[in-house]
């Protein structure tokens, strides 16, 4: 509690090690605080609301703990927030439209909680997200519902979009193919459906794209082979058709799964013989044979 007599401290980093209890009321009082690092603890109950009377706060971290209860609205009211990251906690309720309407927000890591609710549409209110300065947004495993907004769409500078182990529907918005900086995009395990866009050839940065356990259909877009930078490429667990394109050997792929599809015919032989690929997996296709003309990493 005596921390709290340090009215003057702007930087407080208690981060990996052994706290538990509350955090104390008296943290109030450092109104000069800039960054707040709490993770890897194990500190639980609310986080208090008398949090967003901290109006110098740019850097919140208190991930990694067993805080439970909602993010409270109050958050709002942090206007030079940067960093927000809540990951790996008990939190419950939706993600309040107050932090999302910060408009200095760079950085949102809001994973492994049980949040619930959708997303919000808000977002586009956010002058920083329409100026691209967004870097991250990482929203997995909270049980969020409904469709991925189009306003994700405005975040042109993103490079970082995780909305995986969701209850995410509809299909990938188009307006996601102005996301030219995404280097990783996941969206595993949701029930997304459709067919997977043929302009997702198009990111052309894109080195991670996760789009595992969900219903999507129709053929694999030959447009794909587009991604020259793509080193893991994780599609198994869908609804889709027809022959494995060639254009996937790409050369930098080293990861690619296409197992438990509907695919069918002969796995290329561009991809057969791909110099850097370590891992491909092909099994639970019933109509999918492989002559191998090399040792490739594949089941079934």
């Amino acid at each position: 509690n005596e921390i709290g007599r340090l009215v003057q401290l702007r930087y407080l980093n208690l981060s990996s090690n052994r706290l538990s209890g509350m955090i104390p009321d008296e943290l109030e009082n450092l109104k000069s605080l800039t960054s707040l690092h709490l993770t890897e603890n194990r500190l639980h109950g609310s986080i208090p609301s008398w949090i967003g009377n901290l109006s110098e706060l740019d850097h919140l971290f208190l991930g990694s703990n067993q805080f439970s209860g909602e993010i409270p609205e109050s958050i709002g009211k942090l206007n030079k927030l940067m960093v927000f990251n809540v990951e790996s906690n008990q939190l419950t309720g939706s993600i309040p439209v107050s932090l999302v309407m910060i408009k200095t927000l760079q950085f949102i890591h809001l994973g492994n909680n049980n949040l619930s609710g959708q997303v919000p549409p808000e977002l586009r209110q956010l002058k920083k997200l329409l100026e691209g300065l967004l870097d991250l947004v990482f929203v997995r495993d909270c049980s969020l519902s409904g469709s991925i907004p189009d306003e994700i769409g405005r975040l042109s500078q993103l490079r970082y979009l995780n909305l995986g182990c969701n209850r995410l529907s509809g299909t990938i918005p188009d307006a996601l193919e102005s996301l030219n900086s995404l280097q990783s995009l996941c969206l595993e395990k949701n029930q997304l459906c459709g067919r997977i866009p043929s302009w997702i050839g198009n990111l052309s940065a894109l080195k991670i794209l996760n789009l595992n356990s969900n219903r999507f259909s129709g053929g694999i877009p030959e447009s794909m082979g587009k991604l020259k930078k793509l080193e893991s490429l994780e599609l198994y667990g869908n609804r889709l058709t027809g022959a494995i394109p060639a254009s996937l050997a790409i050369k930098a792929l080293k990861f690619l799964d296409l197992s438990f599809n509907r695919l069918s015919g002969e796995v290329p032989r561009e991809i057969r013989e791909m110099p850097n690929l370590i891992d491909f997996q092909s099994d639970g296709n019933v109509g999918l044979t492989c002559s191998s003309s090399r040792d490739v990493s594949q089941r079934g």
